[in-house]
């Protein structure tokens, strides 16, 4: 088989995100781009942006797959368009907090760089190949980049590491 042209490193986030702060909202509301930048490092992964999320229910099963580009997981989560997500998790008897969340920060091969839709064609061949039960686009046919192999790694918890586009 050949090398990956990326891999995916995924890590389980600790919590869900509480309500910002009033230092939260000081800094977005007064706060340059770039200062803010050093201001929250790269520890928190609910800020970081150019990357994939995962929910998985409390039954540990993979519900959604996301991209977030230019904003953040945490804002992703609370994006409107999640409301229908969560309102069928509620239908569960579960709560949002019982969601796991997991990010995937994609490392390209050498030469080539992460594009937006580079990330939009690795989320539909995720969605496509691991079939979460809330996503609908994407799972019956879908436009990819044929032969590209993508592995999952770090905290990834399906037993289907190696992704290939066919």
């Amino acid at each position: 088989m050949k090398e990956p042209d990326v891999i995916i490193e995924w890590t389980e986030l600790p919590e869900i995100p509480k309500e910002p702060s009033f230092f939260d909202r000081f800094k977005s509301a007064f706060v340059r781009d770039d200062v803010e930048e050093e201001l929250d490092g790269e520890d928190d992964p609910w800020t970081w942006t150019r990357v994939l999320y995962a929910y998985f229910d409390p039954d540990e099963e993979l519900a959604y797959i996301g991209k977030a580009w230019s904003s953040t997981v945490g804002s992703r989560w609370d994006a409107a368009d999640k409301d229908k997500f969560f309102a069928e998790i509620e239908q569960h008897g579960w709560v949002p907090r019982d969601i796991i969340v997991y990010v995937g920060q994609p490392q390209v091969a050498k030469g080539k760089r992460l594009t937006s839709q580079l990330l939009k064609d690795l989320e539909s061949l995720l969605i496509a190949q691991v079939r979460p039960w809330f996503n609908t686009q994407n799972r019956r046919t879908r436009l990819g980049r044929d032969g590209m192999v993508v592995r999952c790694t770090g905290d990834w918890p399906m037993h289907l590491k190696t992704l290939i586009d066919d």
